[in-house]
């Protein structure tokens, strides 16, 4: 079921003019809940108009704190409305819709006076307090008649922020709100004067972390004013996104955790081949690493929330059986359950610290909530929620967005018309730039990097970031340099592993010989072909580690 909701500062409800355009906006969005602003309707006449223009909507204004109904909220069936609380400038309710968690939603129409305006930000903060909103879904819309940045100020004058700025950014930060992604125009305010326009950015949707958590595809639209100075908010809680049959691997910096790390990237590394002498080499031997990273990654870490959940109340189990029996089997049990559980509560906190790509907290915090907010936040703020086309129409419908990006990335990168190549001389680009590099100065860029200087420059990159479109961190650079100095894999281990490799290969070579141009060796041929390979692959280290080729082949000889 599509879930609307809707706010909008209509300048006056009274005048019939506006009746006509208001309902055929209704009929076209098709919202469930509206908060109408500024409405200029006494309240003997609410009833009547919005009987005429709303016929079968029920409806709440705050009339009891100010005579002109400066906010009044709409609703209709299957909507469920509670008020809870008024003031002049806001009115909070709670809103029941069937099958999806509830919502408090507060309308918000502030005063054109900074007095009043901070009694404002205090009612926030009282109510949230009160209806214990911090874990709740709580949604904040309406004209608050303040910019919280320069940049939402049409005026180039304005480019400081002032003391009323950071009040409302203060209130919004007590009360864990913050806005909502939204599509359409940054301002939201005209003064419909050609002489001197002035835009604003006055009306804002505020949600906090528990709004997103409940609703994650939520997405809110800034539309046309029509007959108002302010632009209508349309709030749709059930917005469907658009999704990719696979996404692109990164590793995870947790996996370096994992025991057997160390010795799954040695075996599948000597399974790739040991020697590495090009760039497709290696970029051929980390492919086939990732595969084993996945598979560690899935069968140990998947669902880590659940697996952390799972595991906290088998312990909880275990506490309870050794209180009622205290035996050395479930002590022991006891503990090895409270080892997993700070074990996976650790992997947790690093899957979400990476997620969320905040650098300036230490690892081992266990500030895996704050963590997963900050994942949340991202996910909306880089969800890709409609495409804005040149001819100003909108694509929200995820098949049409998806044709209309690959439409034009062929534009870009498999044009139908290739313009002429116009070559350029070296002289023409020379008198582009008045400056020139000194000889002293061209050398050192042409100078090869140093192997300890490309490794202080890896080393020095974020830990939770790939450098390369491999989706390999430089954790993952960092880890391999530690395993480094781990002892090598024994002598035999080594050598058998060789031995398979060269004997599979020309096993397979002789088969599709045989089969294909009625070629024939025999098995002595073949044996002295493989111990030929064998003899060439343990002297082609012998310069690196001349005392692991010395071994491997003193016991192939034997």
């Amino acid at each position: 079921m599509s879930v609307k909701l809707f706010f909008w500062n209509v300048r006056g409800l009274n005048d019939p003019d506006k009746h006509t355009p208001f309902v055929d906006w209704l009929n076209v969005q098709k919202p469930l809940f509206g908060a109408l602003l500024e409405t200029h309707i006494k309240d003997p006449s609410l009833s009547p108009i919005l009987a005429k223009i709303c016929p079968l909507w029920k409806f709440l204004s705050n009339h009891l704190s100010d005579p002109d109904g400066r906010i009044v909220l709409i609703w209709k069936d299957p909507l469920i409305v509670q008020p809870l609380s008024q003031s002049r400038q806001h009115l909070t309710c709670l809103i029941n819709i069937p099958n999806l968690p509830p919502l408090y939603y507060t309308a918000v129409y502030a005063s054109n006076l900074s007095e009043e305006r901070a009694d404002l930000w205090n009612e926030l903060l009282r109510i949230q307090s009160t209806f214990d909103l911090e874990s709740s879904n709580w949604v904040v819309g309406g004209d608050l008649n303040q910019i919280l940045f320069p940049v939402e100020h049409s005026n180039p004058a304005v480019d400081f922020t002032d003391n009323l700025m950071y009040q409302a950014q203060d209130c919004f930060l007590q009360a864990g709100l913050f806005d909502l992604r939204y599509l359409g125009p940054c301002h939201t305010w005209t003064n419909n004067q050609p002489d001197s326009p002035i835009a604003k950015k006055l009306d804002r949707l505020l949600v906090n972390n528990n709004t997103l958590s409940a609703y994650p595809h939520a997405v809110a639209s800034f539309l046309p004013q029509d007959f108002s100075d302010h632009t209508p908010c349309l709030l749709n809680l059930a917005l469907s996104l658009p999704k990719t049959g696979t996404y692109p691997y990164k590793f995870q910096n947790y996996l370096t955790k994992h025991p057997g790390f160390a010795q799954l990237i040695i075996d599948g590394w000597i399974h790739a081949g040991s020697v590495c002498q090009t760039i497709s080499q290696l970029c051929w031997k980390l492919k086939q690493i990732k595969s084993e990273l996945k598979t560690i990654n899935r069968e140990n870490y998947s669902k880590i929330q659940e697996r952390v959940t799972e595991t906290h109340s088998l312990l909880q189990l275990v506490q309870v059986q050794a209180l009622q029996d205290p035996s050395s089997t479930n002590f022991q049990a006891e503990r090895d359950l409270h080892q997993k559980w700070n074990f996976l509560r650790e992997i947790e906190e690093l899957y979400f610290r990476q997620k969320s790509r905040i650098n300036w907290l230490r690892e081992g915090d266990l500030n895996t909530t704050y963590f997963h907010r900050i994942c949340l936040v991202r996910s909306s703020y880089n969800a890709i929620r409609a495409f804005l086309t040149s001819s100003g129409v909108w694509i929200t419908d995820p098949v049409e967005m998806s044709e209309h990006a690959v439409s034009h990335f062929r534009s870009v990168l498999g044009p139908v018309y290739l313009p002429p190549v116009i070559a350029s001389s070296p002289e023409w680009f020379g008198n582009l730039l008045n400056h020139a590099v000194t000889p002293e100065q061209c050398t050192q860029m042409m100078m090869i990097p140093t192997p300890t200087e490309i490794k202080k420059m890896m080393f020095r990159l974020n830990a939770n970031k790939a450098p390369g479109p491999d989706g390999l961190t430089s954790g993952w650079v960092s880890s391999l340099h530690q395993m480094s100095t781990l002892p090598p894999p024994s002598t035999a281990r080594s050598l058998t592993l060789l031995g398979w490799q060269a004997t599979l290969y020309w096993i397979w070579n002789e088969r599709n010989k045989r089969l294909h141009q009625s070629q024939f060796r025999s098995v002595d041929s073949l044996f002295s072909i493989i111990d030929h390979q064998l003899r060439k692959k343990i002297n082609s280290f012998r310069e690196n580690n001349p005392r692991r080729s010395s071994e491997m082949l003193q016991l192939w000889f034997h």
